[in-house]
């Protein structure tokens, strides 16, 4: 969010309410494909989500060091979930990411930590240093922030190889999003995650999956369900409770004990704070009782092939990756595989797609796209379960007129 001064900008959007696959605006409706930056697999205000947060917040919000059985259920639900021993709650993302981080480094007894470029873990010092090649975030950063942290192209396997090589006796952890979501999804090349798997196991060191995006998204066991490899650290964030602030560190008994012991310290007031925990828990029976992943992947699915008719009528190149449920079209004429390639792709016509489609209803958020393009970043199509067919009817009607424009715009600024 914006610094907030006081001073309204009569340009901005401003949303009264949300509901289901809907955005209220002052202005009008929008059809929301950003969803609480994918926060909202089940569409906004669940009536379930509901009805639990509400009962939750007239009995107790937060407890303090008091425990509340809720958050052990919801401990037991994550831990089958994701194939892991234990579960830390916190607040975010970006405290879950730090978290593995600590965990790791408690656990191996090891500093340097392996990550990718344009792969986004948090705010936090450590984690955001090093984002992007020519960082443009890192003001008010220490010089020593990202010391301990090295960054290499995603799907590189030689550079993975050649860290691992050479600092693998101080290697604590390898880091990544299991699919580069924050770039618009850019997937890990066939064997690559299993290589990221067998490097860290060889040299003892441990494997993070930031699936703050993807998981329970991609699958009810997310992206190590979905495609087959296993972390030894998983956080989740988004996806889990409906908007409400959470974040989840999971991970093995080996990873975690630093953790459990007290070795490596964790702490803060509003941690498994109880409405929260009721949202997750009040999600996970969502999936356990609807075909969510059913209905995302058939909306999903129906809208991308809807897109890729109307970019082939006009002879725009462009190339789908993702998943049903998170996708992206680059306009292209070749897969894209690292951030540098996603950002190389025609994001000033995609700029303008995003203009058009938010004047016609449609709300997509378009990334950062600084003049400086490897400082900057695509967004993705979020769908949730929520997005039906008038949904998509009305994401229909917008888009081939969204997309003229788009080119005309183009054209004109050449």
């Amino acid at each position: 969010m914006d610094l907030l001064s006081g001073r309204f900008a009569e340009s901005d959007t401003y949303v009264s309410s949300a509901q289901g696959a809907w955005l209220t605006t002052e202005t009008g409706t929008l059809a929301d494909y950003l969803l609480g930056n994918c926060s909202q697999m089940l569409g906004h205000c669940h009536p379930h989500v509901v009805e639990e947060t509400t009962r939750q917040v007239a009995r107790s919000v937060n407890v303090g060091d008091h425990r509340i059985r809720d958050a052990y259920r919801l401990a037991e639900r994550v831990t089958a979930l994701s194939g892991k021993d234990a579960v830390r709650l916190v607040n975010s993302g970006s405290e879950a990411v730090h978290c593995a981080i600590r965990a790791a480094r408690a656990a191996t007894g090891r500093d340097l930590v392996l990550k990718f470029e344009g792969h986004y873990h948090g705010w936090f010092s450590e984690e955001i240093s090093r984002f992007v090649p020519d960082l443009e975030y890192g003001d008010g950063l220490p010089t020593t922030a990202g010391e301990q942290m090295i960054v290499v192209e995603w799907n590189d396997a030689a550079a993975v190889r050649e860290v691992v090589e050479r600092h693998g006796d101080r290697l604590a952890a390898i880091l990544c999003e299991p699919m580069l979501c924050h770039a618009g999804p850019v997937p890990a090349d066939d064997g690559f995650l299993a290589l990221l798997r067998a490097e860290t196991t060889r040299v003892g060191a441990l494997l993070i999956f930031d699936e703050c995006i993807t998981g329970f998204r991609l699958a009810p066991g997310g992206a190590q369900e979905k495609f087959g490899v296993t972390a030894d650290l998983v956080t989740y964030s988004k996806a889990i409770s409906a908007g409400f602030p959470i974040g989840v560190c999971a991970g093995t008994e080996q990873a975690m004990a630093p953790l459990e012991s007290g070795a490596a310290y964790q702490a803060a007031t509003y941690d498994a704070n109880s409405v929260s925990v009721a949202a997750a828990n009040a999600v996970l029976d969502v999936l356990d009782d609807e075909p969510v992943h059913e209905r995302i992947a058939a909306h999903g699915t129906s809208l991308q092939s809807f897109i890729a008719g109307e970019l082939e009528r006009r002879g725009v190149p462009a190339v789908c990756q993702g998943d049903p449920s998170v996708f992206q079209f680059f306009f292209t004429d070749r897969p894209v595989r690292t951030h540098a390639q996603a950002l190389a792709t025609d994001t000033r016509l995609y700029g303008f797609l995003v203009q058009e489609l938010q004047s016609r209803g449609v709300n997509i958020y378009k990334g950062d796209l600084r003049p400086n393009p490897r400082a900057s970043w695509l967004s993705q199509w979020f769908v949730s379960s929520a997005h039906d067919d008038e949904v998509l009817e009305w994401t229909m009607r917008a888009y081939p007129k969204a997309l003229d424009a788009a080119l005309q715009l183009r054209g004109a600024s050449a």
